[in-house]
């Protein structure tokens, strides 16, 4: 089977990052919306770090996993459980952002994985299937 982490990766950020630029592009064009703009780019950078973080730690286990080592206690979830707060604490305590909006933001790049993960498998699938690659 073939690995798709990169191209899958590559995939969801780019995706993200465009996504992010049609929402400065808003920001700057909508003054009204400011601060809902404002709050769901913060969740959303939060939210790529987040992704980030997590995907850095599924790539330790793996190591770990290949080399044969043992059971290793991580903190993993304690660590994405702060980014997730840090971000809501700055949408709370300064008035520029809406903390809706940021919690949204929260979300954005876990949902824009799972949109281009079955889009990425979805195309693979056909292009193997039209090239006649068995599995």
């Amino acid at each position: 089977m073939k690995d798709l982490t990169e191209p899958l990766l590559r995939a969801v950020f780019r995706t993200s990052a465009v996504i992010a630029a049609m929402g400065l592009l808003s920001w700057a064009l909508f003054p009204a919306y400011r601060v809902y703009t404002a709050g769901f780019l913060l969740g959303m950078v939060f939210s790529a770090i987040n992704t980030w973080y997590l995907i850095m730690k599924a790539k330790q286990i793996a190591e770990i996993a290949e080399k044969g080592g043992g059971r290793r206690t991580s903190l993993g979830f304690i660590v994405r459980a702060a980014i997730c707060v840090a971000a809501v604490a700055i949408a709370v305590k300064k008035p520029q952002f809406d903390v809706a909006a940021a919690i949204i933001g929260l979300f954005s790049v876990n949902l824009i994985s799972v949109v281009v993960g079955m889009y990425v498998l979805a195309r693979n699938h056909i292009r193997d299937h039209v090239k006649g690659v068995k599995k």
